[in-house]
């Protein structure tokens, strides 16, 4: 897999592994789903074992159990998503042993570890959702409404794609009134003050103006809604990211 997106490969193989090793010893925080993200489990990773080459999870007691024996068959990896030193870190591994009794699954160590770049908050793309977008008051006419699509999300902010030509009407520092974020399951109001503006050349696959802004005065239950979004689109982009390598 080559990095994209956001996701980092770790090249140093030990290193990798180390970073699984101590998220285990940390009884880390694991989030588990299939490549088609019917079968999602939330536990944690409790064990590796590098002479046997595997690692082991946690079941979570909610575990949906047919569906996991059904996904196994279908295909025998899961991707994984855990975290060691502050750092997330995403990786696909394959099937060893499922012991019920124990409450655990065995999983063989994985050959490749991912991270993703280092932000305060994870970021996720949105730009081929059609049905997010954000919307805020023309700056040259507060009476009509601006609505664009996003670029990228994450809990600290997102960024849309103007149309070129639009910049001219915004500057770093600018505060944003009445932004509107309409993601799936409704529509979060905030304000915002844009961070960066970046113009892509028209000879390049994404055509616009990337206004970058910063979030402000999101209350816990928008946060909620914005952070499973974001994480929803980083499960199913890492599993087109070991898709497109297969």
């Amino acid at each position: 897999m080559s990095d994209r997106k956001g996701f980092l490969p770790i090249e140093d193989q030990q290193a990798a592994l180390k970073l699984v090793r101590d998220a285990a010893k940390l009884h880390s925080p694991a989030t588990s789903w299939a490549r088609d993200q019917r079968y999602l489990d939330k536990s944690h990773i409790t064990g590796f074992d590098f002479n046997r080459g595997c690692l082991m999870l946690e079941i979570n007691e909610l575990t949906d159990l047919a569906l996991l024996r059904e996904e196994m068959q279908l295909d025998p990896h899961l991707m994984i998503k855990t975290e060691a030193h502050h750092q997330e870190i995403f990786f696909k591994s394959a099937f060893r042993s499922v012991d019920l009794d124990a409450g655990k699954i065995e999983m063989a160590l994985p050959q490749e570890v991912f991270r993703m770049q280092m932000r305060k908050h994870p970021r996720a793309r949105m730009d081929h959702l059609a049905v997010v977008s954000i919307t805020h008051p023309d700056p040259q006419d507060p009476n009509r409404i601006l609505d664009r699509r996003l670029y990228d999300l994450s809990l600290g902010g997102a960024s849309l794609i103007l149309h070129y030509g639009e910049e001219r009407h915004y500057h770093v520092r600018q505060r944003l009134e009445s932004l509107e974020l309409n993601i799936p399951g409704g529509t979060v109001k905030t304000w915002g003050i844009v961070r960066h503006l970046k113009v892509f050349p028209q000879d390049t696959s994404l055509q616009g103006v990337q206004l970058g802004i910063e979030f402000f005065n999101l209350g816990p239950i928008d946060l909620k809604r914005i952070d499973a979004l974001v994480q929803s689109e980083l499960r199913k982009q890492f599993a087109e990211l070991d898709g497109a390598k297969d």
